[in-house]
């Protein structure tokens, strides 16, 4: 199906493109806090609010779900990382792909974030009268920030999310970016339209004190705040952000780099943790609130990242007034004010726009 529109957000989507509908299901990730598992609960809140009757459908999960949205965690080996790559490469083979069909059978609209969900969305429509969307995330080959194991995974599901026939059978391809779009348009000889993320604003109506805050992560009243949130990967090339930083502290001491977020990697984590100084603070995971006292006292926001289908931490932190330093490859740094972008690769000119917020 082509569509010549654009929308504004998934409700207005599936008003236009499917009105008959009354129960949405959200099948995608919805642990981690990860971008895409943002999306998710995105979603399923203003679907929810809009009158919708919805499920999210996961293989992992350890989010809350959003009020009066259902969750299913179709998985029996949740929580065990190898064993749950196994299923997932395997989920199509297994029982639970059935019953996960038998499930997504209920639903008018079915909306597909992440392998294995494209196949089992793929099927229902088939047999059903259910509509298919495929949401898709990726705007570069997301393998190509990974190594080793990580990197085979990555090439795998980066295989079944841009190609084959679960996601050419798609009635409807969104994406999250033109860049998504035009990155998956490449790949596959369908039209997509785009469906641009928006953050949960009411994720941030409570604000850490600032002073709570420099006390909790012993950073001083004088010092400059660089701040990174998002998950410990590769793919985030947390390392560069790291020796751009240390660059800058050569001649500006009080500068101090806090990144926020999870270790997805363990061994990569540990790897940047070596590299970093005392100016380097890891918070892990924070509260909401936390989140947003860290986007409100930061002097500027920035990111190394090698691939975003969006990037919801800029969205989230032009929220709160904080100016942004990526490379021009990230889309959401196209579309907030405030910001310096700068050629990929460049870091020299990263440090220079850097300089530029601190000085």
């Amino acid at each position: 199906m082509v569509l010549e529109k654009e929308y504004e957000s998934v409700v207005e989507f599936v008003r236009q493109e499917q009105p008959a509908t009354d129960s949405v299901s959200i099948c995608g990730q919805f642990r981690g806090r990860g971008g895409d598992a943002r999306v998710v609960e995105q979603q399923a809140i203003d679907l929810t609010e809009a009158g919708y009757n919805v499920t999210i459908f996961a293989l992992e999960a350890d989010m809350e779900s959003p009020e009066g949205v259902d969750l299913k965690v179709v998985n029996p080996v949740h929580g065990h990382p190898l064993l749950s790559k196994v299923y997932w490469i395997l989920f199509p083979l297994l029982p639970w792909m059935v019953y996960t069909v038998w499930n997504l059978r209920k639903f008018d609209t079915i909306i597909a974030h992440r392998y294995p969900f494209t196949i089992a969305s793929s099927v229902t429509s088939t047999i059903t009268d259910a509509s298919y969307v495929y949401w898709s995330h990726p705007s570069a080959n997301t393998a190509e920030g990974f190594s080793g194991l990580a990197g085979v995974w990555s090439r795998f599901i980066h295989r079944f999310e841009t190609g084959g026939w679960a996601i050419s059978n798609a009635d409807y391809i969104c994406a999250v970016s033109e860049d998504s779009k035009k990155y998956l348009e490449s790949h596959i000889d369908r039209s997509v339209t785009v469906v641009p993320n928006k953050i949960n604003e009411r994720r941030f109506t409570q604000v850490a004190e600032p002073d709570d805050l420099r006390e909790k992560y012993s950073i001083d009243d004088d010092d400059y705040i660089v701040l990174f949130v998002g998950r410990i990967t590769e793919r985030k090339n947390i390392h560069s952000l790291i020796e751009v930083v240390d660059s800058v502290s050569e001649d500006i001491d009080n500068i101090k780099l806090v990144i926020a977020g999870s270790a997805s990697q363990p061994d990569y984590a540990e790897r940047v943790k070596d590299l970093s100084g005392p100016n380097v603070i890891f918070t892990g995971y924070v509260s909401d609130e936390d989140l947003a006292g860290l986007y409100s006292i930061s002097d500027v926001f920035a990111t190394c990242s090698l691939e975003e289908g969006w990037g919801l931490p800029i969205t989230e932190a032009q929220h709160f007034d904080t100016p942004a330093v990526a490379f021009n490859t990230h889309p959401a740094a196209k579309e907030v004010n405030d910001k310096i972008m700068v050629e990929q690769g460049d870091y020299t000119a990263f440090e220079c726009a850097l300089r530029e917020y601190i000085d």
